[in-house]
């Protein structure tokens, strides 16, 4: 911490010692003209002397103890705003550093927030349309399995019931009739054989069946009224032609029939579990990946925000240290002129108390010099014989003596304050 320069004297308060120790001299001389036997005027004039040479002296020691602080002040205050000047600046190239590396900072981040959100936003969308699509496929096979396990359920019940006597009754052969209906035409392939043989062996009649498409070929075959005259015939008595072969082609066929809509489930469940399989692979990775994004968004968004605080902090920093800096440039511009005012004040102090200083010498010296010594005994002598009674002649002698005396030393003082 600084302490307050030390305060110099005004030029006024120079020209004030100035003159009162020209006052004084004068009076020193006035005394020194005084002819007082009993009060020694020339040992009272040189103690006066002495004395304001010994306060000279002293102002001067209290002066220059002054100054010294004065120095001190200006030698700590300008090392010490050099050095806050030398760091203001340092710390304001390193803040422009950091604001733009944070700029920087900040622009990337918000990049990477915008490219995350993106992604997230499309894999939300990749796994809306792969649950959409799954979920329709699921309905699709859903449907196609609940119709194909019907379907095998009411063959095998049929199957089940001919192969005891081929004896079943209206309902089941109504019942196989409606699975041939529903089935053939999504089962072409199992029913992809020699139906005209089939027809006619059991109604040689019914040649235009043979022409009709096999589709409805085989379903007029498995209708109600063709299975119940099969089992009619079959119960015919001996002499009869047997259609036992004829009904076994039937069964035959239904049991194709079964074992094609059982392959067809059986396939159908596997690339359902497939396309599960690989949904859930696929929901899994989607998944995953937005988990991600949601951590790098959460991530990034906190590092921006630190970021931009810290930029802010950054450049509010940097405005105050740059007024600092001024502040401080402007504090040691005024305190070098102030101190360079202080050092040419103190040198004309101290020219000017020297001079003063060798007057009073010189006033001294004349003072207890050999001829002012002889003066003044030359005046005392005269008076002490003349005591009695003084003669122009004495007037005149001692006033011969006085100037003599007075012109000496104004003549020393003159040359002292010329120098």
């Amino acid at each position: 911490a600084f302490v307050e320069a030390p305060r110099a004297l005004s030029a006024t308060e120079n020209t004030a010692i100035y003159a009162s120790m020209r006052l004084s001299c004068g009076l020193a001389v006035a005394l020194a003209a005084s002819v007082d036997e009993s009060s020694h005027p020339v040992t009272k004039v040189v103690n006066m002397l002495k004395t304001m040479q010994k306060e000279t002296t002293e102002e001067g020691e209290r002066d220059q103890e002054l100054y010294e602080k004065m120095q001190c002040w200006c030698s700590t205050g300008r090392t010490s705003k050099q050095s806050s000047i030398k760091e203001g600046g340092e710390r304001i190239t390193s803040l422009e550093a950091d604001i733009e590396s944070d700029v920087a900072s900040v622009a990337k981040l918000e990049n990477e927030i915008d490219q995350a959100k993106k992604g997230r936003s499309d894999n939300k969308n990749s796994l809306a349309t792969a649950e959409s699509m799954r979920a329709k496929e699921n309905a699709e096979y859903t449907q196609e399995a609940d119709e194909l396990k019907t379907a095998i359920g009411q063959l095998g019940g049929a199957i089940e019931s001919i192969e005891k006597n081929f004896g079943a009754d209206g309902s089941t052969l109504l019942q196989v009739s409606n699975v041939v209906r529903t089935t053939a035409s999504k089962f072409k392939d199992i029913l992809d054989m020699d139906l005209d043989g089939i027809v006619g062996d059991l109604d040689q009649s019914d040649e235009e069946k043979k022409q009709a498409d096999a589709n409805l070929a085989f379903a007029e075959l498995f209708s109600p009224q063709k299975l119940r005259g099969a089992v009619a015939l079959d119960q015919q008595p001996a002499g009869f032609k047997s259609y036992n072969a004829k009904s076994g082609k039937i069964l035959g066929v239904l049991k194709q029939m079964k074992e094609g809509m059982e392959k067809n489930l059986a396939e159908a469940t596997e690339a359902e579990n497939n396309k599960q399989a690989a949904f859930d692979e696929l929901r899994a990775s989607l998944l995953a990946e937005i988990d991600s994004q949601n951590s790098q968004i959460e991530d990034d968004t906190n590092e921006l925000t630190d970021t931009r605080v810290h930029l802010e902090n950054a450049k509010q920093d940097r405005k105050v240290t740059t007024q600092n800096r001024d502040a401080d440039t402007e504090f040691l511009a005024e305190l070098e002129q102030k101190c360079a005012n202080a050092d040419k004040e103190y040198d004309a102090r101290v020219k000017d108390r020297n001079q003063e200083l060798e007057a009073i010498s010189t006033a001294i010296g004349i003072l207890t010099s050999d001829q002012a010594r002889e003066l003044f005994h030359s005046s005392l002598g005269f008076a002490q014989t003349g005591s009695e009674k003084h003669t122009a002649a004495a007037r005149a002698h001692e006033a011969a003596i006085r100037s003599r005396l007075v012109a000496a030393f104004q003549k020393a003082m003159g040359k002292t304050k010329s120098a």
